[in-house]
């Protein structure tokens, strides 16, 4: 990648993605995790091992603080979730076992859910078999909470670059986490399966009938 070549829309969400995970974060220690990003992607071997430097890093999280600075207050899906949240923000009922356990989990362990959180557990869970049946509700509701977060972090970093790809060739980091979603179904076809792994070199092992190990 040439010197001073522009950042992508996917280097640009994955900056806004760290912020969201490291606000005290500067320029430095946030160009230090793309660089690791990029590589875990196979995205040096097209933009260069050192590409973007710290000064576009730099440029960009300015660009992104400022567009925080600019509202007024939290952003209301941001707010911790509780039941008396379905007031304005409802959802299925047959899905709310899933988040009060999902809820449960995540405050004994003092990773209180947002609301946006929820949201998106609410729209992955079916994914997800087995959250009624005590053997596989605790794992599956492992797998969906960090699915749910990976996409409610992926959500807000695209509302602030306003950078959602126009292009399949852009939709790489997108897809990326798509692809571990698909990976999670129990039904999935395994030949895909591996062929995604492939294009996207994760390092997953697959058994027949769906079953992760």
């Amino acid at each position: 990648m040439a010197k001073g070549a522009h950042l992508t829309e996917e280097v640009k969400n994955l900056i806004a993605q760290i912020h969201i995970e490291h606000p005290d974060w500067g320029p430095t220690k946030i160009r230090k995790k793309l660089l690791k990003d990029l590589k875990k992607r196979g995205l040096d071997k097209n933009f260069g091992s050192n590409w973007p430097g710290v000064s576009a890093v730099a440029i960009q999280l300015k660009d992104i603080r400022d567009i925080e600075n600019t509202r007024l207050g939290i952003d209301p899906e941001d707010r911790p979730w509780s039941v008396l949240a379905l007031a304005d923000y409802d959802i299925p009922p047959e899905a709310l076992p899933v988040v009060m356990n999902a809820w449960a989990k995540a405050l004994v362990e003092d990773s209180p859910l947002t609301i946006r959180q929820v949201k998106w557990i609410v729209r992955l869970y079916c994914i997800y078999p087995g959250l009624k049946d005590i053997n596989l509700k605790h794992i599956n509701m492992n797998y969906l909470t960090v699915r749910a977060s990976e996409y409610a972090d992926r959500e807000k970093a695209i509302k602030l670059t306003g950078a959602y790809p126009e292009k399949p060739q852009n939709m790489r980091w997108l897809w990326f986490g798509d692809a571990w979603l698909y990976l999670d179904m129990s039904d999935k076809d395994i030949e895909i399966a591996k062929r995604l792994m492939k294009m996207y070199d994760i390092k997953f092992e697959v058994e027949k009938g769906g079953k992760q190990q």
